[in-house]
């Protein structure tokens, strides 16, 4: 590899990693919830999810930084 070519590489990998999203405040976690709740967070999912589809609760995803990875999760909030 010439060292023009490991100068791209060495620029494009050095390039910034997404960014977490800002969580509105009200927006929690099913595993925030759950802890809330004293349930588990399996039980906590299901009603969340029966909660949102009878439109009682709004459901979006925020990336978050959990560990060393971003993943987009499902937050909730009252309608």
């Amino acid at each position: 590899m010439r060292k023009q070519e490991a100068r791209q590489w060495a620029k494009m990998l050095s390039a910034p990693q997404p960014i977490a999203d800002v969580v509105p405040d009200g927006w929690r976690t099913a595993k925030e919830i759950a802890a809330e709740i004293r349930r588990s967070q399996s039980y906590a999912s299901k009603m969340l999810n029966r909660l949102v589809s009878e439109g009682k609760l709004q459901r979006r995803k925020f990336r978050i930084l959990t560990g060393s990875k971003m993943y987009p999760v499902d937050h909730y909030k009252d309608v």
